[in-house]
């Protein structure tokens, strides 16, 4: 695994590029993943990012 890793949200900061408070978490995200693609990064959904990490989503338990 490599590569780079981050992580964003409202609680990180809830402003938008453009100075604008956001209306929304998913209205961050979308511009962080627009963003990642522009630069030619992917980006992993939530089911992914556990599988990566090793948590089991019923337990919220790390699998190892």
């Amino acid at each position: 695994m490599g590569g780079c890793l981050a992580r964003f949200g409202y609680k990180d900061g809830p402003f938008l590029s453009t100075g604008e408070h956001a209306s929304s978490n998913a209205e961050i995200i979308e511009e962080m993943v627009d963003a990642a693609h522009q630069i030619g990064r992917g980006v992993v959904d939530s089911q992914r990012t556990r599988e990566i990490i090793g948590i089991d989503r019923k337990n919220n338990v790390s699998s190892e």
